[in-house]
């Protein structure tokens, strides 16, 4: 089973301020020139890129003066200087001429094809798409982070939130809406590019007045591999946004409250961008791609007419430096879109793509832990955070940035971390080192009393109280063995979760998780496989489909728990469960 990894792209290359720049500017590794182009005069990004990048590594006062701005528009502005970065931008056109069907407007929003739960215990009054359950807090060392109000349990939905901004992944433009990302049977095609696709005319007609009519001259330009998946969204942002209102509130965003409600554009304005944190190479790249970005928006005419063609104008270095911060924050608060895949009967076959990237300003307001004690469902374009623990009152709610500790080890979701996110994570399993699932997932773990929390043991077959508290634990064996049950049948239970059963699938394991989490401590089987129970039953529930699997697909021997338990009890051989 594929692991569902967060949403990331590649690093950008480092031009250290520190370091020698001779010896660094010698070990610069190229630009690779294998023609990537998607069609005829269309300009690879790489190689507009490297006439910029050959200005600054023939030139070390360049990398050092770049390196003292401290702003967007005082990056943007160095940028423009330079002959190189004029020229590139004078030489873009578009790819083909603008739309000249304007369709109307639906009227009214088109509705989300997959419905999202609601949320438990109702709406904060301070985050309308976050669960009354929860508060936002701050402080120096932390930022921003959520914190439970009261006890949650496994299965409350925490946060459904809307997307500000969405970008389909060019992969799946022959497969799925633009719009919407729903899964295609029948579709409309743009009529101006003829690259992507609609379910229908209302989503359409809501995507084009929204961004695509910006986007649809200059598509190769703005969304493909090597410009990055970032520029995409962070372009989508700003277009969706309008130059009238992005222009009024020049002077007012960086001090404007964000509300956080559906299409509050200073709650995307507010993500955390990490610009002082960066290295002079990201600001270097992620600048130019600002300018090649604002340029395609003069190119689709969404700046007034007498700013279209002046690159040098105040407003123009406005726009990319929004673009630059965009990307930038994008870079550290884009979620992936998610879709299930099931092909055939099991679930080994199972897989999750993703469809592409959004812009979740709630949800980014969360903090990643490795040992997280939630875990995001999309519906169409919606995000669903619901607990897959039990939470207590004062506890941080974390989510999980693609680095789990029951897959990976400590130093490498460290690693990753750190150089993606820019912050050494001090979760519980770091701080513990605890082991992965291929370690602890054989042994036998250890019970505790619910009550007085006394060390059981390992056998509790014989246990009838507690030698501490004297609680009676008659129960507990019972618990045990059922538990025994999942663990020989997890492959069998979690192939038969379907849309019909999911809903009584979360009741019944949640409650059964509580009681686990009770007799259990962190790190263990117990705990981990009534957890996957629940992520397998919210992923059927959201955007899923089921395909029959290809011919070489069928060929691996499906895992159906033990046959004869007894007939080789202390085998080291069976198969273990993967992980969602």
């Amino acid at each position: 089973m594929k692991k569902n990894y967060e949403f990331t792209e590649d690093r950008f290359e480092e031009l250290s301020d520190d370091a020698d720049i001779d010896a660094l500017l010698e070990s610069l590794p190229e630009i690779d020139d294998d023609d990537t182009s998607t069609g005829e005069n269309v300009p690879l990004f790489n190689e507009m890129y490297q006439k910029v990048r050959n200005v600054f590594t023939s030139n070390n006062q360049l990398i050092e003066e770049l390196g003292e701005k401290t702003t967007f528009e005082q990056r943007i502005q160095f940028m423009l200087q330079l002959n190189a970065v004029k020229g590139v931008l004078s030489d873009l056109s578009l790819v083909r001429e603008n739309p000249t069907q304007h369709p109307e407007p639906p009227k009214e929003k088109v509705s989300e094809w997959k419905k999202a739960p609601e949320l438990s215990y109702g709406a904060n009054k301070d985050y309308p798409f976050l669960s009354n359950a929860v508060e936002v807090r701050s402080d120096e060392q932390e930022g921003r982070y959520m914190v439970a109000t009261q006890r949650i349990y496994p299965g409350d939905v925490l946060i459904v939130d809307r997307a500000y901004s969405t970008s389909l992944f060019r992969n799946y433009y022959p497969t799925h809406c633009l719009n919407c990302f729903r899964r295609l049977k029948e579709s409309i095609k743009c009529p101006t590019c003829n690259q992507v696709k609609f379910c229908n005319a209302d989503c359409y007609s809501e995507s084009y007045n929204s961004t695509h009519r910006w986007e649809c001259g200059v598509f190769e330009l703005m969304d493909n591999e090597e410009i990055g998946k970032m520029a995409t969204i962070a372009y989508r942002i700003v277009a969706k946004t309008g130059f009238k209102y992005l222009n009024e509130v020049k002077e007012t965003i960086a001090n404007t409250k964000p509300s956080y409600g559906e299409g509050d554009y200073p709650s995307a304005y507010n993500q955390i961008d990490n610009a002082e944190k960066r290295p002079t190479g990201d600001h270097l790249k992620r600048s130019f791609t600002a300018l090649v970005l604002a340029r395609c928006l003069q190119l689709t005419e969404w700046f007034p007419e007498n700013l279209r063609d002046d690159t040098s104008s105040p407003e123009f270095i406005y726009i990319a430096s929004l673009l630059l911060k965009h990307i930038q924050a994008c870079a550290c608060n884009a979620y992936e879109i998610n879709e299930f895949i099931k092909k055939g009967s099991s679930m080994i076959n199972s897989e999750s793509l993703e469809l592409g990237g959004a812009v979740y300003p709630t949800i980014s307001l969360s903090n990643h832990a490795c040992n997280n004690n939630t875990s995001r469902t999309n519906y169409g374009t919606f995000c669903c955070v619901r607990a897959t623990k039990t939470i207590f009152p004062n506890e941080k709610i974390h989510d999980n940035y693609g680095r789990f500790y029951h897959t990976e080890e400590k130093e490498s979701r460290q690693n990753s971390l750190s150089l993606q996110y820019f912050f050494t994570c001090n979760c519980e399993a770091c701080k513990k080192n605890w082991p992965m699932y291929k370690d602890f997932g054989r042994k036998d773990s250890s019970m505790k009393c619910p009550g007085c929390k006394f060390d059981l043991g390992t056998d509790i077959s014989k246990v009838k109280k507690c030698k501490r508290c004297k609680r009676d634990l008659k129960t507990l064996p019972k618990l045990v063995a059922h538990l025994n049950k999942l663990q020989m049948d997890f492959r069998n239970i979690m192939d038969g979760i379907n849309e019909e059963n999911a809903n009584k699938y979360i009741a019944t394991y949640s409650k059964l998780l509580s009681e686990v989490e009770k007799i259990f401590t962190p790190p263990c089987r117990q705990i981990t496989e009534c957890e996957q129970v629940l992520l397998q039953s919210y992923a059927v529930l959201g955007n899923y489909s089921f395909v029959d699997p290809k011919p070489e697909e069928c060929q691996v021997a499906l895992f159906t728990g033990n046959q004869d338990s007894s007939s080789d009890e202390d085998s080291d051989g069976e198969e273990m469960p993967d992980l969602l």
